[in-house]
């Protein structure tokens, strides 16, 4: 692959250019090593949100289920009839309400599931904005190791909420926090499906907060235990 380095930057630099150019960067390939991390954290996002998506198929047709004793595939086929999460889980939204009015869900039930779907909701704009924002790797011209990783564009509706900082700690919170709504989905689910005797409610979890605006200093947490 031909150097992305422009001519006037490559090596050996006088002293005079070091001292002229020693804050300038200059853009990498897009398959540059340096975008590595955040291709994981991408991919591992993607694959959190889609573990969600689908737990909270399962607990709707748990849910769902309570009104018309049959055929549980049914509901697995009305979910993935539609195209949009947010329509999955806005229909989701409208059958616990119907379930709960008829006794089929108590009140607190009914209070978690409406929470783990504004939650949903919230997370789903929060991926949103760091899956899609524009990413450029710069590298210094002096110190080609100097490396900076920023969102791209200040125009772009998604990336103007993010800011020109780093958002590997962004796409790592919207990572985790897939994984914390999934699991307390998947309890519940649980608990529909055996019994509050064998398998209690579950207490609803605590979530990450938002990184901080400096892109210095890590506030990545680990995941509560179960």
């Amino acid at each position: 692959m031909p150097s992305r380095i422009p001519k006037l930057f490559r090596p050996p630099l006088s002293d005079a250019l070091k001292e002229r150019f020693k804050n300038t960067y200059y853009p990498n390939s897009l398959t540059d090593k340096s975008f590595q991390p955040y291709v994981i954290a991408i991919g591992q996002t993607s694959l959190a949100w889609n573990a969600l998506q689908e737990a909270l198929c399962e607990l709707f047709s748990r849910v769902a289920k309570k009104e018309v004793e049959r055929d549980f595939g049914i509901f697995l086929a009305i979910w993935h009839s539609l195209d949009s999460d947010r329509a999955q889980r806005k229909m989701f939204s409208t059958i616990a309400r119907r379930i709960w009015e008829i006794g089929g869900i108590d009140d607190a039930m009914h209070k978690d599931i409406r929470w783990l779907l504004a939650e949903a909701d919230k997370l789903s704009d929060a991926r949103n904005d760091v899956i899609h924002s524009p990413l450029v790797s710069r590298s210094n011209v002096v110190d080609p190791s100097n490396i900076k990783i920023q969102v791209a564009s200040r125009m772009h509706p998604r990336a103007k909420k993010l800011g020109m900082k780093d958002i590997l700690p962004e796409m790592r919170r919207c990572r985790d926090t897939a994984i914390i709504l999934r699991d307390y989905c998947l309890k519940m689910d649980g608990s529909l499906n055996f019994g509050a005797q064998e398998w209690p409610w579950p207490e609803k979890p605590r979530l990450l907060s938002r990184v901080g605006k400096s892109p210095q200093v890590s506030r990545h947490r680990k995941t509560p235990p179960k």
